[in-house]
């Protein structure tokens, strides 16, 4: 055909199969080396992730010497984010997701959850649940995220102020573009986020949250929150201007867009 096809590599799933049952990441890296030919340009949430395609394509036998046929295309706020409401009696902290077994937050929620219980003008609000297909005979874990809707979820967030996407470092989080954070960012959140996710530099460079390396670093954050309650407004300020510019999908497709100016097929 000479209609080129474009393939949304929306997450480097073979990060994500190597914490699964043996032989997963085996059986699910060759049906995607014999895939990839199958299309002609890919779509990747960052830089990381594009490199790391590169290398898939070219062990799938595709020519890739005369252009990297990868376009960056991150998850992206769609339209104008929610205007950011200040906190009034307390300060709001939310994350919303499943810890799956390459997303682990209890370190750093078990910090959040012990502040809160001594700050009574902080609160947390945990979104959380069992992934699909999890074997957990624990009667308590209860998947409270498939109780929510997606309306309902950014209800809650547009009435907190702090959004999370904290976690243990590991190579799958290193390459990863959440979701959640951008839907952080929908409802007008600030962030806190940790230091080496690829989403940290424009986190920093928009001064839209605070970095973090570690919960002992989280603390340090809170402890700031606490003695300047304000410095929640100028982070918010930054987020939307995160929101509105390079994480906006008006700006966040302009790649693609360049692509099917004049779209190519490798040879």
């Amino acid at each position: 055909t000479t209609i080129p096809v474009i393939l949304d590599f929306i997450a480097p799933r073979l990060l994500e199969a190597m914490y699964e049952s043996q032989g997963t990441l085996l059986h699910e890296s060759r049906q995607l080396l014999a895939l990839l030919p199958r299309a002609d340009h890919f779509l990747a949430g960052n830089q990381r992730q594009a490199d790391l395609l590169l290398t898939l394509l070219l062990l799938s036998g595709m020519d890739c010497r005369d252009c990297i046929p990868v376009s960056l295309l991150p998850i992206a706020v769609s339209g104008e984010p929610a205007a950011f409401s200040p906190p009034v009696h307390e300060l709001r902290l939310v994350s919303a997701g499943v810890d799956w077994p390459w997303r682990q937050s209890a370190d750093y929620f078990a910090v959040i959850e012990q502040w809160c219980t001594q700050h009574s003008d902080f609160n947390f609000c945990n979104i959380a649940g069992a992934y699909p297909g999890r074997a957990d005979t624990d009667a308590e874990v209860k998947d409270i995220s498939a109780l929510l809707t997606h309306a309902d979820m950014q209800r809650l967030f547009n009435s907190s102020h702090i959004g999370l996407e904290l976690g243990k470092r590991n190579t799958e989080r290193e390459f990863s573009h959440s979701f959640r954070m951008i839907e952080y960012l929908q409802c007008g959140l600030p962030v806190i986020v940790n230091a080496w996710l690829p989403a940290a530099a424009l986190i920093r460079d928009h001064d839209a949250g605070w970095l973090v390396d570690s919960p002992e670093q989280l603390l340090q954050v809170l402890q700031e929150l606490q003695q300047d309650p304000a410095s929640v407004l100028k982070k918010a300020a930054g987020a939307r201007r995160l929101a509105t510019g390079q994480l906006n999908y008006r700006q966040a497709c302009q790649s693609l867009l360049d692509y099917l100016q004049a779209p190519w097929q490798p040879r």
